[in-house]
C-alpha cells in the first residue's frame, strides 16, 4: 500500500520522512501519537522526547494517526519513506 501525506512545507516533510524511516532495529522510532491539534501532529519518539509536524490541513494528520493505528494492530510495517517537496510518500506492507 502507497500513502502520500502532504505537509505544511518541505521542512515539515525532512522530519515526518526521518523519524518514519526504518530504523536498523526495524522497531519504529515513533512510539505513540500523542495527540492532533487542528493539522499538528506531536508524535513520541523512543528517546522520549516530543516532536510536532505540521500537515497542510487536518485531513492530513488524521490520516497518519489512522495509518500508525492500523501499524501497531495489523503487525504492518513501513518499507520505504521518499519524500518530494512538501509531500511524503510511504510504502506499507
Amino acid at each position: 500500500m502507497i500513502i502520500k501525506l502532504l505537509c505544511n512545507d518541505s521542512y515539515e516533510a525532512e522530519k515526518l520522512s526521518s523519524i518514519f524511516m526504518r530504523q536498523k532495529d526495524e522497531l519504529p522510532y515513533v512510539t505513540e501519537i500523542v495527540k492532533i491539534i487542528e493539522n499538528e501532529l506531536i508524535v513520541k519518539l523512543k528517546d522520549n522526547s516530543h516532536h510536532s509536524i505540521l500537515f497542510k490541513d487536518p485531513d492530513n494528520a488524521l490520516n497518519l494517526m489512522k495509518i500508525f493505528s492500523d501499524l501497531s494492530s495489523m503487525g504492518k510495517k513501513i518499507t520505504s519513506v521518499s519524500r518530494l517537496g512538501s509531500e511524503v510518500i510511504m510504502t506499507i506492507q
